[in-house]
């Protein structure tokens, strides 16, 4: 995750171009809290599946049971960008074990989606979280969960 104290603005000039919104490790944790998740645990879990998979949130929306391998740990994913275009993402020990009890708890079966709500009500969600984690600067979109994974990745190279 992108430590807080980072350079925005380094960075921005590092890449020669403005930065996409994202979250940094504390904002991160602040989206992830216990709160959230004793308040809205479905805004929890769908922050949390962002955040751990990077993928946009109509592929999020798009999961099916049969693309979660949990043995396997791996998440097949249709790319909805590029037709015909499947990726294979690999999930963490203990992310592996919030998608068995969501998966559990629902009762979901092999066909059912991950998640059973839709676009708008997944915006909804993350607003949510971040009024909850005071980010009530403009980045309440599940694309800034996408974004902070591959920054995460590359600053941590950087540094």
């Amino acid at each position: 995750m992108l430590p807080a104290t980072i350079n925005k603005r380094a960075l921005s000039v590092a890449f020669n171009k403005p930065l996409p919104k994202y979250f940094n490790q504390d904002e991160v944790r602040q989206l992830l809290s216990e709160e959230l998740r004793r308040e809205d645990y479905p805004a929890w879990f769908l922050c949390q599946f962002l955040w751990n998979t990077g993928v946009r949130v109509s592929e999020a929306l798009s999961v099916k049971i049969e693309h979660v391998d949990l043995l396997g740990k791996a998440l097949r994913v249709q790319t909805l960008k590029r037709h015909n275009h499947i990726r294979f993402i690999p999930l963490q020990n203990g992310f592996v074990g919030e998608v068995s009890i969501w998966i559990k708890h629902h009762g979901l079966k092999r066909a059912d989606t991950l998640f059973s709500f839709k676009r708008v009500t997944a915006f909804n969600k993350v607003r949510k979280a971040c009024k909850l984690a005071g980010l009530n600067d403009g980045r309440a979109h599940p694309h800034a969960f996408r974004h902070s994974s591959p920054l995460t990745a590359c600053c941590m190279v950087c540094l």
